[in-house]
């Protein structure tokens, strides 16, 4: 079975932050790298859940729950990785390579949510 994009793009992302924090300085490492790899962590899960959960009608409410969740995850690193940056912890390429990945992730998240609260008024 192929997995949904947001699923995949969330994986690489985390791959991605992971192989990123470990080049963090000594002192960032165990605060600011494990917050982003934990943040990383917890989009790619709400992201898991939303797609297990059989797509029926009684099962929407919650995968606009994981969705909303997922979305706030992502907002939350967006944070930590601007800060990342300003801390010179990454330089500007790495920055602006995750900024385009969770741009796309975003999209993705909110078109799901779009799909799924549009399926709730009917």
């Amino acid at each position: 079975m192929k997995e949904p994009k947001a699923y995949v793009d969330s994986y690489q992302l985390s791959i991605h932050l992971f192989h990123r924090t470990k080049n963090f300085p000594k002192q960032l490492r165990p605060t600011l790298g494990r917050k982003i790899e934990e943040g990383a962590l917890n989009l790619t899960q709400y992201l898991r859940k939303t797609f297990v959960i059989p797509n029926i009608d009684e099962n929407r409410l919650q995968k606009i729950e994981y969705l909303k969740l997922a979305s706030l995850s992502l907002d939350d690193l967006k944070v930590l990785l601007q800060m990342s940056y300003d801390l010179s912890a990454i330089n500007v390429v790495s920055l602006s390579e995750t900024t385009i990945l969770t741009r796309e992730i975003g999209k993705e998240i909110g078109g799901l949510m779009k799909y799924y609260q549009g399926k709730n008024a009917k």
